[in-house]
């Protein structure tokens, strides 16, 4: 445990079934604030083992020192006895959606997108460290929006986490909303892939403020509705970026993720890797190119992450795609997107 200045106690900021929440900051000069997590006394434990957890994923000299996802991991500063002190976010993606008023009906594509990915680089580190996570569902996910505007998604609570061969695998785990396939059946252990389904229930909340699988379904059907959904790989979304609607390329990701057979879903490195939406920042916008097709409406596809916050892209501009043969790289507010197209101008 390090050794942290003294800290006071400010407010309650959160509660739940096994700890409540203070916001803190540092008896120092710069009174940085924090997050104090206190067990419930029931599960007094629950701090010390989260944290062991918290220690072996981020652990150094295992071969992912330089991992990305270590910076999308909410940092634990200390434990002691019941409480856990951690860096200090703005809030969860719950609260993301209610505070943010553009956002009450779901995320927009780019967001969506950043939020996934984020998410994903993190996931990637515990299934890299052979963790199972086990209760991703937006509670336990939480942003910090920088002074850049730039919002940055961390993933928190390893309090239900499992390391493969080391700790015991209950089969009964996962928030009822968010649970895969073989937690609602029983048909097979947990393993890393058992992530995925619920990182594809979050992804279609964010986008539609809406339940994928409401929690007053029984266990049967939900997962009668999970097949059911893959069988006919049909899955509703919103358009998320008119005219190109993004739920064309988040769909088939999601349905793969929420396979009944683990097996199928492939790993989160695959997707991070391979996956169209993941790898290719999809938005839709009127662009001038050298002021020659000024008014013309074009796809744009971003191909790296862009230098801006995709918050401050503005979305109103939005009209019909047209597209023609060319590939160049234009400025979009001060973003560089790489614009591909298939077909001539109209």
């Amino acid at each position: 445990m390090s050794q942290l200045p003294s800290y006071t106690t400010i407010k309650k900021i959160a509660s739940g079934g096994s700890a409540e929440v203070f916001l803190g900051v540092f008896d120092d000069a710069e009174r940085t604030p924090i997050c104090i997590k206190i067990m419930l006394l029931k599960y007094y434990f629950a701090a010390r083992d989260e944290y062991i957890v918290y220690q072996y994923i981020m652990a150094l000299g295992v071969g992912t020192d330089d991992h990305p996802g270590r910076k999308h991991i909410v940092t634990i500063l200390d434990q002691h006895d019941s409480s856990i002190v951690m860096e200090y976010m703005d809030g969860n993606l719950l609260d993301l959606m209610n505070n943010i008023p553009q956002y009450h009906k779901g995320l927009p594509a780019l967001e969506l997108c950043e939020l996934t990915r984020q998410v994903s680089y993190a996931l990637s580190l515990l299934h890299i460290r052979k963790v199972v996570h086990a209760d991703l569902k937006p509670e336990n996910i939480l942003y910090k929006r920088l002074p850049s505007g730039e919002i940055v998604y961390k993933l928190i609570d390893f309090g239900n986490s499992l390391r493969i061969g080391i700790d015991p695998f209950p089969m009964k785990i996962q928030t009822r909303e968010y649970r895969c396939y073989e937690t609602l059946t029983g048909s097979s252990a947990l393993s890393t892939a058992s992530d995925l389904p619920s990182l594809a229930c979050i992804v279609f909340e964010m986008a539609t403020n809406d339940y994928l699988f409401p929690g007053k379904m029984t266990e049967d059907d939900h997962a009668a509705a999970i097949c059911n959904m893959v069988g006919q790989h049909h899955l509703q979304l919103p358009d998320l970026a008119k005219p190109v609607s993004d739920s064309d390329y988040i769909t088939p990701l999601l349905l793969k993720w929420l396979h009944p057979c683990p097996e199928q879903r492939g790993t989160i490195d695959e997707a991070l890797a391979t996956d169209p939406w993941l790898t290719t920042m999809h938005a839709t916008a009127v662009v001038d190119v050298e002021g020659e097709v000024e008014g013309q409406e074009w796809e744009i596809l971003s191909d790296s992450e862009p230098d801006q916050n995709p918050n401050e892209f503005d979305r109103s501009d939005v009209l019909t795609t047209t597209t023609m043969h060319a590939t160049a790289v234009v400025d979009v507010e001060g973003q560089e997107w790489e614009i591909l197209s298939d077909s001539e101008p109209d």
